[in-house]
């Protein structure tokens, strides 16, 4: 499979218009308010500040790698959130060394 571009910009995958796209990344917290939008009357929150990292289990031992919050998916009808964290680990040439990997919160990782 070929690599991404270094100039690759990942709102390629994205539906959402420019306008809902965060400058940077997000840090949990964030306050959101959905208005005119599914229930009558806005509905106000804050973003978790929980964080969140993966872990993956090499021959020669493990590797940490923090996830930034990456995408809000807010569904104003029935009034959920969706949260997807991203982190990337370069693993070109060691794919298949990899033994596991798991996702986990921070221990007393609050922003």
């Amino acid at each position: 499979m070929p690599l991404l571009p270094a100039d690759f910009d990942a709102r390629f995958y994205s539906g959402a218009a420019g306008e809902l796209f965060a400058d940077g990344c997000l840090q949990g917290g964030e306050p959101v308010e959905v208005v005119n939008a599914g229930r009558p009357g806005p509905w106000t929150f804050a973003l978790p500040t929980q964080r969140v990292e993966f872990v993956v289990d090499f021959p020669d031992g493990f590797e940490v790698v923090p996830m930034a919050l990456d995408t809000v998916l807010i569904d104003s009808d029935t009034r959920g959130v969706e949260l997807t964290w991203k982190g990337e680990l370069n693993v070109h040439a060691r794919l298949y060394d990899i033994g596991w990997v798991k996702a986990q919160f921070v221990r007393g990782g609050r922003g």
